[in-house]
């Protein structure tokens, strides 16, 4: 019953014509988080990156406002992994512009080639309500669609997971998205019939070395580390790093790992005559103090050595 509810759903789709609908500019991301590390023991990896933003079924006209809110998820995604073998959980997201208000009831997508000699897929699964897979996806050049009984409403929504590794870092250890080989590559509003939107733009997923790429949808501001006196690191656009006094490092540049420049470990740096400053141990050599170490404190120290 329910392959055949999706093939009818297809074929609905096959039939709309191309206008615009509200799923226009819509692109497909990637988002590898290292610290989820695949096990057997999760048979639903779906929501576990918590990257999406929120559902909203009443639709746009109710007060909610999309205005860059998710934005800033969609530019903080990262679509590469660490550089060993480990099976890693990767998700699939749609992601659409800033301003806009997308129905997603469906999609179609699938890969181009890749490595299947370096490149292996553990295991995958939908996020959505009801899946029709080609019969040899997650193959090279196959395809899958999947189909929500209800609109979601958001600008970034995950609709797959692939647990996946490459076992060789000096190969292609790439995963590129790609249109469905007879589908194509569509999202469906919850229209009836649906109107199919062409997805934007597709991303890759890079293991073990290999870069990644996500192509997010144009409108979407673009993001990077911003980097603070104190070591921290934020995603804001470059305005916003100015205007908080911080270091930008460039477009699509993350924090995670944190690559900002961290500032020179003090401590309490002693006197003859008792006094005590925080300063760096080479502040305190050429001041002709004694350092007391790493992260101690002035006061508690000038008490120890307090007659």
């Amino acid at each position: 019953m329910r392959r055949l509810w999706l093939t009818l759903t297809l074929l609905c789709w096959a039939a709309v014509g191309a206008q615009a609908g509200p799923n226009e500019g819509g692109t497909l991301v990637w988002h590898l988080d290292p610290t989820i590390e695949y096990t057997s023991d999760i048979s639903n990896y779906c929501g576990l990156s918590g990257v999406a933003c929120q559902w909203d079924f009443d639709g746009c006209d109710n007060g909610y406002n999309y205005e860059g809110e998710c934005q800033p998820q969609i530019g903080a995604l990262n679509p590469t992994g660490p550089a060993d073998a480990t099976t890693y959980v990767a998700a699939v997201l749609a992601a659409f512009p800033e301003g806009s208000c997308p129905r997603v009831s469906g999609v179609t997508f699938g890969f181009a080639t890749y490595d299947d000699t370096n490149v292996f897929i553990v295991n995958q699964g939908a996020c959505g309500d009801f899946e029709l897979p080609t019969n040899n996806w997650p193959g090279q050049f196959e395809g899958t669609a999947v189909t929500w009984s209800a609109p979601i409403v958001s600008q970034l929504v995950e609709i797959y997971w692939f647990a996946a590794y490459a076992y060789y870092a000096d190969r292609d250890g790439s995963l590129t998205l790609a249109a469905h080989p007879t589908q194509g590559g569509k999202f469906a509003d919850d229209s009836v019939p649906s109107v199919l939107d062409d997805i934007a733009g597709f991303s890759t997923l890079g293991l073990n070395g290999t870069p990644g790429e996500n192509v997010l949808p144009e409108g979407g501001p673009v993001v990077g580390a911003c980097c603070f006196e104190d070591g921290t690191c934020q995603v804001l656009n470059s305005d916003e790093c100015g205007a908080a006094g911080g270091n930008y490092l460039g477009d699509d540049t993350v924090c995670d790992p944190n690559s900002c420049p961290q500032p020179p470990a003090t401590g309490a740096c002693c006197f003859e005559d008792g006094t005590c400053q925080v300063l760096t141990a080479d502040e305190c050599s050429g001041a002709g103090g004694a350092y007391e170490g790493d992260d101690t404190d002035r006061e508690s120290t000038r008490l120890k050595s307090s007659p």
